[in-house]
């Protein structure tokens, strides 16, 4: 926007560059202050000034689908500042007053520091004009004109050194005129936040998303009636959960033409369209990880992770299905296995998100497969190919009748229980390791033999357990810290579970090297690929197999359809 006087063509003696913003004085002011010229040519005294206005237009937040907006109006409003019934007519006045208000044990903010980060000025002769910097408002778009919503307004901005986000809200006392584009505001939002901070928590994005809820006019109304501040953040959090539920209008038109759209359904369509939405991004999955130099650093990071991860897991498995089988499922033969799978699930799935891991419940399986064989005199190795087999066949039956449509009726509390039941299954496993260990070099030494009670083995154990999990978690969490740059910080954290299995098995390896420790067995002269012929079997054996296939392709689908859905679902981004 330009601001003129009479004459379009006069010359311009000096420029104000002015962000997008609203001066203290305002534009009008201004204006008055230049003298108006004849059609002759400009006056010797008259100064002409050019108004640099910066809009863009931008969505509100979907709470119904960004999780974060509704984490941040949880957290943000507990520690918030409400200032009722203000009188000050100088916005800079009011910013002072809420500056002022924040609780100095979570950050000592000064507002000599604020004030450049929220205003700009630019000094001529006799005036001075200021405009803030950063600031959001509503605006209602019509197919002839945009209205901007001159009745509430956010300021925000970034501060060196803060190690909080803070939010402070101010209800004026009457509709006051700011100047230009805030004629009639009544609430004004400010948002200070620290600079270095995750995307998802920058000023901008904290100030979108009360500004979302600002936009909401009977949220306003409902907040002018309030009498104090407790009732005014309550009126609030009220307003976020009935969004948190609400669809969006265009969502809601999808889903109502979806669902009055009738499809034909045939064999296989499900596969068709996977396919043919996946088939276009196959390219990205693998040339993403090597997009820029953040990229590849993550891709390292998380390969190293996955390492660490998957490996002591298949080692700590194949150590159980060694001992469960009687050596015929080594640790070898775990190793390859997961190799081969994670092999081929990485190229053909097209869900790279997802990770192929033998868990506690196929080892569980392959124990009851080996003593029915035992019980029953069969071959274990055929047994175990056959059962195998069938479960393929049930899953491809699956995939083609499109069973996993059912998906649809899941809620959100079977992810959480599922997940719920993992954690408490590795939870359980550590802890019974321990009991494990300490009952096998029991601490009272009944006996009178010292290498049949090592004391040192369990007293290790729980050294090395609790030193990698510390480790792993100060190192993960050290993003958080001010310590480092953001860079090392990253670092860090992404190779958290790394460094912290590399250095307390330094410490088990060479410091305490003399303390016993159970090791796995391993032949390498063994062949770990057994061809059998699984169709010598008798009918009986098939028809178990048979049986043994449907709860193992039960169990394989429901954990994939599970998994699948918690790591697609937006809100655990």
């Amino acid at each position: 926007m330009t601001g003129k006087s009479s004459r379009t063509t006069s010359p311009a003696r000096s420029v104000v560059d002015i962000e997008y913003g609203t001066p203290n004085r305002s534009i009008a002011d201004v204006e008055q202050g230049i003298p108006k010229t004849s059609d002759s040519g400009p006056a010797n005294n008259e100064q002409v000034f050019l108004l640099n206005s910066i809009q863009q237009a931008i969505p509100p937040k979907d709470f119904f689908v960004e999780i974060r907006g509704i984490l941040d109006v949880e957290h943000l409003l507990d520690n918030a500042i409400v200032i009722l019934d203000a009188t000050e007519t100088e916005i800079d006045v009011i910013i002072r007053r809420v500056v002022d208000e924040i609780n100095p044990k979570r950050d000592t903010i000064l507002y000599s520091d604020v004030e450049p980060k929220i205003f700009s000025y630019s000094d001529f002769s006799d005036l001075r004009v200021p405009s803030i910097r950063h600031k959001l408002q509503g605006v209602f778009v019509k197919p002839d004109n945009v209205v901007v919503d001159q009745s509430w307004l956010t300021i925000y901005c970034s501060i060196d050194g803060l190690f909080h986000r803070h939010i402070g809200f101010v209800r004026m006392n009457l509709p006051t005129n700011f100047g230009a584009g805030l004629g009639d505001v009544q609430f004004i939002l400010l948002v200070i936040a620290p600079i270095v901070e995750k995307g998802t928590k920058t000023a901008f994005e904290t100030a979108r998303t009360f500004s979302t809820l600002l936009c909401d006019p009977a949220l306003r109304q409902r907040l002018l009636d309030v009498h104090d501040s407790a009732n005014f953040i309550q009126e609030i959090n009220i307003t976020v959960d009935r969004m948190a539920f609400q669809l969006p209008t265009q969502l809601e038109k999808k889903i109502e033409k979806v669902v009055h759209k009738k499809e034909r359904w045939w064999p296989c369509k499900g596969i068709y369209n996977d396919f043919k939405r996946r088939w276009k991004c196959y390219g990205s999955d693998y040339t993403d990880g090597f997009a820029d130099a953040r990229a590849i650093q993550k891709t390292i990071s998380s390969a190293v992770f996955l390492y660490f991860a998957i490996l002591p897991t298949a080692i700590a498995l194949g150590m159980l299905n060694d001992s469960n089988t009687h050596g015929l499922i080594t640790v070898k033969k775990e190793i390859l296995a997961q190799w081969i799978g994670g092999l081929f699930f990485g190229i053909f799935g097209g869900q790279l998100f997802l990770i192929m891991l033998s868990t506690a419940p196929i080892s569980i399986y392959i124990e009851v497969i080996h003593q029915i064989c035992e019980n029953g005199g069969y071959d274990f190795f055929k047994m175990f190919t056959t059962t195998g087999l069938w479960c393929s066949a049930f899953l491809i039956i699956f995939a083609v009748f499109q069973f996993s449509a059912i998906m649809k009726y899941a809620k959100r509390s079977l992810e959480e229980l599922f997940g719920l039941f993992i954690s408490i299954a590795l939870i359980y496993k550590a802890i019974q390791a321990i009991i494990t260990t300490f009952q096998k070099y029991d601490p009272t030494c009944s006996t009178h033999d010292p290498l049949a009670c090592d004391r040192s083995v369990g007293l290790l154990f729980i050294i090395l357990l609790c030193g990698t999990l510390w480790i792993s978690l100060t190192l993960y969490n050290f993003r958080t810290t001010p310590f480092l740059t953001k860079t090392k910080r990253e670092i860090l954290a992404d190779y958290a579970l790394p460094i912290g299995v590399i250095f307390m098995s330094f410490v088990g390896s060479f410091l305490f090297k003399d303390v016993p420790k159970e090791t796995f067995t391993y032949d390498s002269n063994s062949n770990p690929i057994n061809i059998v012929k699984f169709w010598e079997q008798s009918w009986k054996a098939h028809f178990i197999c048979l049986a043994l296939g449907i709860p193992l392709a039960v169990l394989f689908f429901m954990d994939q359809l599970i998994v699948t859905n918690t790591v697609d679902n937006t809100q655990n981004k």
